[in-house]
């Protein structure tokens, strides 16, 4: 049991909007409400990143490290930019369809490609310090613990790498689901596990030396008659904090796990492609 003291406040972004055969009209929107402002936001300054998403339906976010943040177009334009005045502090062009972006950590700004390449680039210069080939595309940043590099690919794998040259330590491999959504979920890697969210509702975690799995669970349960009815991917971010990763699943649930066993703390019905924020 968790105290409400200790529990977590969660934000899920649950969509509402969902595929419908019969032929009854869509609800209007809601009036708008007046109100009063109570606080007034003022633009400090923006920064067009190259040609931005593309027309690939790829989730290129920034990442934000220390006094810097870190982005990248479609194209792999890649930006370091100061956190308090946008100005460029290093910019690398590496010519190559970038799908997954942008992960930082240890030195290491992570990216991944359309043809299922991983690139790091140092954080403080821009220079490239190794590039890796995967199985398929990857579509979520990958992860670093320092020593070990987390590749999550559209083929539902989870693959290891080495933080310091880019060869391959482990692989770890799923089937994925018969129809999935366009994209993954960010994996974790912490000092002894490397955790992440499967097309097929689950979450799993690995031990992050070598791959081996340590757990296993399931959040959501495929529903319906049909594929589509039963897509139940989990491809928004997960969070951890403290000992408790939180998930939510599309057309499945939210909930709450031991991150040590995998333990169901707590689930709630909900659907969401886009992760929880706490």
């Amino acid at each position: 049991m968790i105290g409400w003291k200790q529990a977590a406040v969660l934000t899920l972004a649950v969509l509402a909007a969902g595929c419908s055969s019969n032929s009854k009209k869509e609800l209007p929107p809601a009036e708008l409400t007046k109100f009063t402002e109570e606080v007034v936001l003022k633009k400090q300054w923006s920064r067009s990143i190259g040609d931005g998403q593309g027309e690939t339906y790829n989730t290129l976010v920034p990442a934000i490290e220390n006094d810097r943040i870190y982005a990248s177009d479609v194209n792999g334009e890649v930006f370091a930019l100061d956190r308090i005045t946008g100005d460029v502090v290093w910019k690398k062009d590496l010519e190559l369809q970038v799908s997954g972006a942008v992960g930082v950590g240890y030195g290491l700004v992570m990216l991944g490609t359309l043809k299922g390449e991983v690139i790091a680039l140092d954080s403080t210069t821009g220079e490239e310090r190794w590039r890796s080939r995967v199985t398929s595309e990857v579509l979520a940043p990958p992860a670093n613990n320092g020593d070990v590099v987390v590749v999550q690919t559209q083929d539902d794998r989870l693959i290891g790498l080495d933080a310091a040259t880019g060869d391959r330590r482990w692989i770890y491999e799923s089937t994925p689901a018969v129809l999935t959504l366009r994209g993954t979920g960010a994996p974790i890697a912490t000092n002894r596990l490397a955790v992440a969210g499967l097309s097929t509702g689950k979450v799993v975690a690995v031990d992050i030396n070598n791959g081996v799995p340590v757990w296993e669970s399931r959040v959501a349960i495929p529903q319906g008659r049909s594929e589509l009815d039963r897509v139940v991917d989990i491809d928004g971010g997960l969070l951890l904090s403290g000992g408790t990763l939180y998930v939510s699943t599309y057309q499945g649930r939210v909930a709450g796990l031991d991150l040590e066993s995998g333990r169901v703390l707590w689930q709630r019905d909900a659907s969401s492609y886009v992760g929880v924020a706490q």
